[in-house]
């Protein structure tokens, strides 16, 4: 590929991704992409194939993006449960209203609310991490806990994390933009945890299968 193509290919991509991010797979049309990428409208067709292609690659190209700028948080290797949740949730949520900030994330967002043909990618890639990576660490800390124990409260976590970045417009007119801003992460990450691990204390009596 020559760095003119490889050039038009990204910019096809930056196009493809803030189009995309705003009307969706459905309300993005190719024309409009070419354009806004100033490229012919036979680009997509030469570099992708069709709409549908471009956009696997679009959502493929987003990760890569935002796994450069903001590393998928890693639960530190020591210290306390509270501790490793702490550190967690606090990345989660730093990485979560960052990169909303951008197209990327709006992008994968989308495809979560509003599935369209990349969402197996979005579920494997995005969420089966973060989710097997809580069950493991309470598979450690609770051996007692079944997979699916573990499994529902590894995602009530993460829905908790979810909740403060895409319930923020409400929020922001509920109590003002600085109330669950970006300074109030490390008090809003101990009350998500507090939380958390108040309900895991008492999970054996609540889960249990009539």
């Amino acid at each position: 590929m020559t760095t003119a193509s490889a050039t038009t290919r990204v910019r096809l991509l930056e196009a493809a991704g803030e189009i995309f991010a705003s009307e969706g797979f459905d309300g993005a049309t190719v024309r409009s992409i070419c354009a806004r990428a100033d490229a012919n409208v036979a680009a997509v067709h030469y570099h992708f194939g069709d709409k549908e292609s471009l956009y696997r690659e679009v959502v493929d190209y987003a990760f890569a993006q935002l796994h450069e700028r903001f590393p998928r948080p890693a639960l530190p290797p020591a210290g306390g449960l509270e501790h490793q949740l702490r550190s967690h949730v606090e990345a989660l949520l730093a990485r979560l209203f960052k990169a909303s900030a951008s197209w990327h994330g709006r992008l994968l967002a989308r495809e979560m609310a509003n599935p369209g043909p990349a969402l197996p990618q979005v579920a494997e890639r995005y969420m089966r991490p973060q989710v097997e990576a809580l069950e493991e660490l309470l598979g450690a800390v609770r051996p007692d806990l079944d997979l699916p124990a573990r499994r529902l409260h590894a995602l009530s976590l993460i829905a908790q994390c979810v909740f403060f970045r895409h319930a923020r417009p409400v929020l922001d007119v509920l109590y003002g933009p600085s109330a669950f801003g970006a300074d109030e992460l490390p008090r809003l990450s101990a009350h998500i945890v507090e939380t958390f691990l108040t309900g895991l204390a008492i999970a054996p009596a609540r889960l249990e299968s009539p």
